[in-house]
Formats: C-alpha cells, structure tokens, sequence
C-alpha cells in the first residue's frame, strides 16, 4: 500500500461494503434530516394574542402667550399642570410624549386612547371645550420648551400636522377624566417601527370664548396621574404545547440519526 493510501485514504485500499450494510449503517442523507426538523416544526402551532398596555408619559409640558403664566418665552416642563386655553392673548397648548421601545416588533391593533386627568378648571366651575390632537413634526425638550422656541406657536406643516387624528368636546369639572378614545393604530405603530418619527402629540383648544380654562395633571402631579397612552399589541408566540411538540420532535430525529450512523468497533 503506498504512503499515502494510509493518510489519505485509496479506492483500491477501501474495504466492500454490502448494500445490507450500507442500508443499516449508513447516516441519515441530510435532505431527510432537513425534512424530518421541517415537519416537526410545521406541526407548531403560533399564538397571537392581544395584550392591552397603558404607559404613562415620559415628556410633558405647555407653550403659553398668557401674561398671568409667563407669557411665550416661559418654560413648563417641571410644572405638576398642563394648561389649556383657546382664546387669543390667553393660547396655552399641551404637548405630550410617550416612549414605545418596549414595544418593538409589536403590532398595534384597534384605536389607542389618551388619557388626561383634570386638575382644576377657570374658578372651579364646569367648562367645555373643544379639543383636538395633533402630531408634533419636530422634537422638543420639555426642559426647554417655550412658545418662542417651538415656532412660535404651532404652525401647520412645519412643527404640527396640519390634520388632527381625533377630536372631543368636553364639559368637565376638576376631578374628572378627559379621554381621546379615537387615535389611529398607526400612529402608535409608527412610533413603534420609527422611534425617530415619535415627537408626540399637541393638543390644541379651539374654544373662543374666554374664561373656560381647563388645567390637566402633568406627570409631575402628585394629585392624580399624568397622560396616559394606552393600546392593544398583539406578538405571535409559540404555543406551549406546540414546544413540546418541536422538542419532542426534535429529540425523535436525533434518535433516528443515531440509529442510523454506523458503530465504530
């Protein structure tokens, strides 16, 4: 035998192997290998279900002309209250921000709700108002925030929509509850998939007649919560019991591989 059969191996130096052994012995071919893991994991099943969140916000704050609160160079971020005024002269708008991380690779189902607690309103009396929620085009540091610095003011195209994504009118008293029920799927979504595009949301009052104040709880509050987003997410999961199945499955294929490998003597 030369030299080289002993490394290597030669075709004239490989011992016959009968077909019955090359049935018994021989491994599985790959492609069965392949086929048998495909089934098994074919036969898990996936769970979609829908999980209702609600986050509290992570920025909040006001932009103002009212000469009683600063006037438009005034900052509000660290206030425990969220103005909103409509008239003119008087104009106090909120601006609200949530943080959906947690929820990537989520998809949004259903319309999303927001939230807002009334603190206190003109006199303590009952006022109405009609308020509509834009979203914010350009980002904001409620740290540092003022009329002056955010247009001034909300201007259509370049720092809000110019469409709002939901309206309501309210008659409310302090201790009461406003609520956006109607803000799209996906809006939320967008925020999830595009974490750049989420600059929040400005409400904005379109109430003209004056002394109608309403004051909502920032989430520096310690009367009552902050805004409060909340939505409905669905993940597919596998199923419990369809993992067992797969490790079963699983295990099974490996039994057979090993049935079929060849003894080595």
């Amino acid at each position: 035998m030369k030299p080289l059969d002993i490394v290597l191996g030669s075709a004239y130096s490989q011992p016959e192997i009968s077909v019955s052994m090359r049935r018994n012995q021989m491994p599985l071919p790959k492609y069965r290998l392949f086929v048998a893991l495909a089934i098994v994991v074919s036969l898990a099943g996936v769970v979609t279900s829908a999980v209702a969140s609600t986050i509290s916000s992570v920025a909040d704050t006001y932009i103002t002309i009212h000469p009683n609160l600063g006037g438009p160079t005034s900052i509000h971020g660290h206030d425990p209250y969220l103005e909103e005024i409509g008239p003119p002269t008087f104009y106090s708008y909120p601006l609200v921000r949530f943080d959906l991380s947690g929820f990537s690779g989520d998809t949004v189902v259903g319309p999303a709700t927001l939230t807002l607690h009334v603190f206190g309103t003109w006199n303590s009396r009952t006022v109405s108002q009609t308020i509509e929620a834009f979203p914010v085009l350009v980002p904001w540091n409620e740290s540092t925030l003022s009329w002056n610095s955010f247009g001034p003011g909300p201007i259509c195209g370049t720092n809000v929509a110019c469409v709002s994504l939901d309206t309501i009118s309210v008659t409310v008293n302090p201790g009461d509850v406003v609520t956006f029920s109607n803000l799209p799927a996906s809006l939320v979504q967008g925020w999830i998939d595009n974490p750049a595009s989420n600059d929040g949301l400005l409400l904005f009052s379109t109430q003209q007649i004056d002394n109608l104040d309403i004051v909502f709880t920032s989430r520096e509050s310690t009367v009552a919560p902050g805004p409060e987003l909340t939505f409905q997410t669905t993940r597919a999961t596998p199923e419990p019991s369809s993992l067992l199945l797969l490790a079963s499955g699983a295990v099974g294929v490996l039994r057979i591989v090993r049935r079929r490998m060849p003894s080595v003597e």
